[in-house]
């Protein structure tokens, strides 16, 4: 857990830097609101997939599971973007686990 956290973390501190990077270098005469756009498009690519099951109440049917696969490992943009979506993914896997958990352990 503290490895994937990290992960995130470095993942996150560079993308911001790389996209204020690509923010400062464009020219007096450049498309701010294109540039911004274009940062805030995430790509549609998943490593989750939405599971429902029947054994679960209803508010607790649309579960994300998390699935082991291998991101790039250069540092460029897209790259790193995936790799915070696979954290991101795995936390709230882990964190979904842990509240159905709970939740049934009040009953």
């Amino acid at each position: 857990l503290a490895k994937v956290i990290r992960i995130l973390g470095t993942e996150v501190e560079a993308i911001c830097d790389m996209e204020w990077k690509e923010i400062e270098d464009l020219p007096p005469d450049g498309d701010l609101q294109a540039v911004l756009f274009a940062q805030s498009e995430e790509p549609q690519e998943d490593a989750s997939t939405v599971v429902v099951t029947g054994k679960y109440p209803q508010s607790q049917k649309l579960s994300r599971v998390w699935k082991q696969y291998l991101a790039p490992q250069d540092g460029s943009l897209a790259s790193r973007r995936i790799r915070r979506r696979g954290c991101l993914s795995f936390l709230r896997e882990l964190f979904d686990m842990v509240r159905i958990s709970l939740q049934q352990s009040d009953k």
